[in-house]
């Protein structure tokens, strides 16, 4: 039997954190649409992720098409869309019920300061870990716009469903719709995508500061958009 190369061996691990991951986020999903089909109905979760999803092809084919020349494995992209989806939404979720809730919190607080920050984290984690650990699939800038814009869209398909969940119980399904799904829905692609940008500036130079420095005001520009 031939012998088996180091870097062969090096890779299996890998794989199989990133099917693991797969299947994790696969199974969170599970288990945020069963959470939005008893939240609204199985006529209100229709509607609302049927409205959520117009925007959703249009946004993932312009990724692509940025990617054409050399593309990301789907499976990262996948898990991309996965994450920002499903990890992303989570962490928000959690760390947005224990600082609204902190004293001297109000709406402006939560919205403009405390969801931008949380929300900008949870997403740009997952840039964080596909350079630590797969640091072969981020060339440089273009990828960490892509990566980062696929995290947003994941993130924004879930989000809307929620709303358009909420204003329909309220009556302004028609006005929220509008805000979100026509006049907003690249917001949350264009706010990670500021992140991934300062990741592939930090990657793709050999200047210690650049590296360091890069990725902050990425991150920085996002949370500022994302305030705004």
């Amino acid at each position: 039997m031939a012998p088996v190369a180091p870097a062969a061996l090096l890779h299996r691990p890998r794989s199989a954190l990133t099917w693991v991951t797969m299947i994790v986020l696969g199974v969170g999903g599970l288990a945020i649409a069963i959470l939005i089909f008893l939240l609204g109905g199985p006529a209100g979760a229709l509607i609302a992720t049927l409205l959520a999803a117009l925007s959703f092809p249009l946004m993932i084919l312009i990724c692509f098409w940025l990617d054409r020349y050399e593309p990301e494995p789907a499976r990262y992209r996948l898990t991309a869309l996965g994450w920002g989806a499903v990890a992303a939404v989570a962490l928000s979720f959690v760390g947005e019920q224990l600082l609204f809730g902190l004293p001297g919190a109000n709406q402006f607080v939560n919205t403009a300061i405390a969801a931008p920050l949380i929300e900008e984290s949870a997403k740009g984690l997952f840039l964080v870990a596909i350079v630590v650990f797969r640091r072969a699939e981020v060339h440089g800038l273009l990828d960490g716009i892509i990566y980062g814009a696929l995290v947003g869209i994941g993130f924004a398909f879930v989000e809307d469903i929620v709303y358009y969940l909420g204003s329909l119980q309220s009556g302004q399904l028609g006005l929220t719709f509008f805000l979100r799904g026509i006049m907003g829905p690249f917001a949350h692609p264009l706010f990670t995508a500021a992140t991934g940008l300062g990741i592939g500036i930090a990657v793709s130079t050999r200047r210690p500061a650049v590296r360091v420095v890069a990725p902050i005001l990425g991150f920085l520009a996002a949370v500022l958009m994302h305030a705004i």
